[in-house]
């Protein structure tokens, strides 16, 4: 939150996040050719980052954050990336690094912020 203000996000839509009034978007890693022209609407950048090249790219091109997944099983997904992994992401990110993918327990959350990550992301911990 910044400023304890909640903020809104939509995915991938910059011009519906634009004509919304939304203080940011969440932009797949297919689309970080778009971050420019989502900073320059004055939204806040979130990319979803799979590998450090990734991460390094979305920091280049001017992201505000990133997420990093998936970090345990998620199913469709991909192979779990792990807690070790996470934590070298977290390292070597020069942005805050969101957690996401198969966190759907109390016990992941604390290990992904033993990690330093600067959160986490879920839907599955949260609808059950």
């Amino acid at each position: 939150a910044k400023n304890n203000k909640l903020l809104s996000f939509i995915n991938s839509d910059i011009e519906l996040a634009y004509l919304l009034g939304f203080d940011g978007v969440h932009l797949p890693a297919y689309m970080f050719d778009k971050i420019k022209e989502a900073k320059r609407k004055k939204l806040y950048v979130i990319a979803s980052c799979h590998n450090i090249d990734e991460i390094k790219k979305a920091q280049r091109l001017g992201a505000d954050m990133v997420t990093y997944s998936p970090v345990f099983y998620s199913p469709g997904k991909g192979k779990p990336k792990g807690l070790n992994k996470l934590r070298k992401a977290v390292f070597k990110a020069k942005l805050p690094v969101i957690a996401l993918g198969g966190i759907v327990s109390r016990y992941q959350i604390n290990r992904v912020y033993l990690k330093k990550a600067f959160g986490f992301a879920s839907i599955r911990y949260f609808v059950r």
